[in-house]
């Protein structure tokens, strides 16, 4: 009886931390998300990650990375622009869309963080799972601070 209580508790805490921390999704097509980040005249962030079905295992360290990512642009909310980019996204618009930037930037795998400077310069790539500090340190060195 405690274990089905601690798991229904640890399931609606995975999804109140993903509701509180992951940005509320947009209507805009990805391709539009895309463009209005890369126009903006500031550094953006695409965070290329996977938000469809798989094992638990694999769901779990996806759900993990955007915790640790979100908490990590938390600190740089209003110095770049941030577009989450789910590839599990199967319409032909978002698939294209996502695979151009993907291939513009070198962007290699998923999960990923792409940081793209104010005038649409690559300026750092990071492939694979991180942790919330892994990325400040990225974000610093590439932003300068």
């Amino acid at each position: 009886m405690w274990l089905l209580v601690a798991v229904v508790l640890a399931a609606i805490a995975i999804v109140a931390i993903k509701l509180v921390l992951r940005p509320p999704e947009t209507s805009l097509p990805v391709s539009s998300q895309i463009e209005q980040a890369l126009s903006s005249g500031e550094p953006a962030v695409f965070v290329f990650t996977y938000g469809g079905d798989c094992c638990a295992s694999t769901r779990q360290a996806f759900d993990n990375y955007d915790q640790q990512v979100s908490i990590a642009l938390g600190a740089y909310g209003s110095r770049v622009k941030v577009v989450w980019l789910d590839t599990s996204l199967e319409d032909s618009e978002s698939v294209r869309a996502m695979a151009d930037l993907a291939n513009r930037f070198g962007v290699e795998s998923v999960p990923s963080l792409l940081l793209v400077s104010a005038a649409g310069e690559r300026l750092w790539v990071n492939a694979g799972l991180v942790t919330s500090e892994e990325v400040r340190a990225g974000l610093a060195a590439a932003l300068g601070g």
